[in-house]
């Protein structure tokens, strides 16, 4: 298996669970290793870079849940910056086949500042992008699927985040849990609230404990 300049990789292994193909690929152009998400089994690289940005939430079937400039509910996804600098996202590209990460470059002169939110539609309609929106030539697929954010490290992609997201029904989302401290947990799950532009949050449960007739 191995990566052209481009990104794309010749698939020379067969396809496996994304977590192993990133940390394959990974390992095969940086060397670098990964630890377990405690809890989860999940692995997480160990390399600095990995998660500057995190893909915090995303919505494949939007209904009713946010519109954009031109009243449209297309899908979207939500990054989020949890560091305290800024982060230029000319080097960042958006991908939904991790055997080519730089499948849809963002534009030029876009930036995130720290705990700041950023909508990205995810409609294939980058002609609707405005000074004001940015509109991706992915769409994400209400079926489940995979998604990689990446930027560039000595002219190679390097993976800054990424997911498998589940199938999903109009109006629900799919993001981090964030914990009581206000950190990313490194977990995912299904939101039946979905909060495009701030932090994510789980609505408590609430039980019928007693009544009287």
């Amino acid at each position: 298996m191995r990566m052209s300049d481009h990104g794309n990789w010749n698939r020379a292994t067969p396809w496996c669970a994304s977590a192993s193909v990133v940390l394959c690929l990974l390992a095969v152009t940086l060397g670098v290793t990964a630890q377990t998400t405690p809890g989860t089994g999940v692995p997480i690289p160990t390399y600095p870079g990995y998660h500057a940005l995190l893909i915090n939430e995303l919505q494949t079937s939007n209904a009713t849940t946010v519109s954009n400039a031109l009243n449209h509910t297309p899908p979207w996804i939500e990054l989020y910056n949890p560091g305290d600098q800024v982060i230029f996202l000319d080097n960042y590209a958006l991908s939904d086949n991790f055997y080519k990460f730089r499948q849809w470059r963002f534009p030029s002169k876009r930036v995130l500042f720290p705990k700041q939110y950023l909508i990205v539609w995810m409609d294939g309609e980058t002609s609707s992008a405005t000074t004001g929106e940015i509109h991706s030539s992915i769409r994400l697929n209400p079926q489940g699927g995979s998604l990689a954010l990446t930027t560039l490290q000595s002219g190679r992609p390097l993976i800054v985040d990424f997911l498998d997201y589940p199938p999903l029904s109009e109006d629900v989302s799919y993001g981090l849990i964030t914990t009581a401290a206000g950190q990313n947990s490194g977990i995912r799950k299904v939101f039946t609230h979905p909060t495009p532009g701030a932090p994510n949050r789980t609505l408590p449960t609430i039980l019928i404990n007693e009544w009287f007739i």
